[in-house]
């Protein structure tokens, strides 16, 4: 007697596969063949992999019985697409419909697969250290494509460059690519790399203001509540916030800034009352005189400036009444414009370290709305001129800390 494979019935006509899903108790049966039983001579089944080791043979078949599918085969960068009747893979075998005749041998089907690399590109994080995921589809495989999220944007689409370059239908740049979005992939033809495009808040002007230079020059919805500028735009970085760029936008109270923004021009954001919350992104280098000035409402405790910070213009941050707690400014800064904090009488304390101290032109009264804040140098006691020449307010406490 040679086992024949396992039924759902005690008939032995439905056979079962351990591929099949179980989904509560069951029972199997055991078919056993022989070529001694009235039935007459049982047959032998064969595969041809095309790779080692190669499957065994399945015998014992009863006749016009179905058989049990092998356990599947596996195959480096491919996928098993099913069993063919001939060597030309021309006409598939079932295993829940087709019945055994006869001796033959069956032949597997196989897919190359390709591998698509999912990229998460983040300004101002390093490219090893992206968020990348795989995935591997077979060339006519019809799919749905990742959707991510990544607050506060919106997803754009996948794209064969970062920033989602042509995303805006009609582009007649030469680098023009077209893109994937949210959908299916119809035409994969190899291994790919698409990259996530991020997209801001509708209704933001864009303005090209040199390659690879985008400002953000506006916002037509002027009873906008929360902003979100992207870190690129058709596949250019977004570096700068144009003066009076959201100074109409009086019901604003929320703004992300990007990771690439390096400018923000004058009064970009002035007398905004209602903003609340706005990040200062690490890659700034100049915010411009009266960009926040008027803020009351930004509450910001124990506030630290950016590191690439280099220009803090005239006015920026006065009447921010909501700055509190200890100012930290960068090493980088090199022009601290006057009255830059004036009518902020939340702060305590200043802390100024050694290379701003000593390269850093510091103009009349920049904290000039300091009420009784310390200001702590990192330099020598006999300091600066400027730490004399130029008083706070007349109340705030200078002291010098050793480097």
């Amino acid at each position: 007697m040679e086992f024949a494979g396992w039924y759902r019935d005690s008939a032995l006509t439905v056979p079962w596969s351990f591929g099949d899903n179980v989904t509560g108790d069951m029972t199997l049966y055991a078919q056993w063949a022989s070529e001694s039983r009235e039935t007459g001579p049982t047959y032998r089944v064969s595969f041809v992999t095309g790779i080692t080791p190669a499957l065994p043979d399945v015998t014992g078949i009863s006749p016009g019985s179905r058989m049990v599918a092998p356990p599947a085969p596996v195959m480096d960068g491919c996928r098993l697409n099913g069993w063919y009747k001939d060597e030309a893979l021309s006409e598939r075998w079932d295993f829940s419909t087709d019945r055994v005749t006869c001796d033959f041998t069956l032949y597997a089907g196989w897919a190359a697969l390709h591998e698509v690399r999912y990229y998460f590109p983040v300004a101002g994080v390093a490219e090893s250290d992206w968020e990348m995921e795989t995935a591997h589809f077979a060339i006519g495989d019809v799919v749905d494509l990742m959707k991510p999220s990544r607050a506060p944007y919106t997803f754009g689409g996948w794209f064969k460059m970062i920033g989602g370059v042509n995303h805006v239908p009609g582009d007649s740049d030469p680098d023009n690519l077209a893109p994937y979005p949210d959908g299916s992939l119809w035409s994969l033809d190899g291994d790919m790399d698409l990259y996530a495009h991020w997209e801001g808040t509708e209704g933001l002007n864009y303005e090209r203001s040199a390659p690879g230079h985008v400002t953000i020059g506006s916002v037509s919805d002027t009873t906008a509540t929360s902003v979100a500028v992207p870190e690129y735009y058709r596949g250019e970085p977004v570096l700068t916030v144009k003066s009076y760029a959201f100074s109409s936008c009086a019901l604003l109270r929320s703004v992300h800034l990007p990771d690439t923004l390096e400018y923000i021009g004058s009064n970009a954001f002035i007398d905004l009352t209602s903003l609340t919350d706005v990040n200062l992104p690490s890659s700034l280098d100049t915010i411009e005189y009266y960009a926040f000035s008027g803020c009351t409402g930004l509450s910001w405790n124990d506030p630290v400036l950016p590191s690439k910070l280099r220009m803090l213009n005239e006015f920026a941050f006065s009447g921010c009444i909501g700055i509190t707690g200890e100012l930290t400014l960068p090493p980088t800064l090199r022009y601290l414009g006057g009255y830059a904090f004036k009518d902020c009488p939340g702060i305590s304390s200043v802390r100024i370290p050694y290379e701003m101290a000593a390269q850093c032109a510091i103009y009349n009264y920049a904290f000039g709305g300091t009420t009784n804040a310390t200001i702590y140098v990192d330099a020598e006691s006999d300091g600066p001129g400027w730490i004399q020449q130029y008083p706070w307010n007349g109340t705030c406490r200078v002291v010098y800390l050793r480097p």
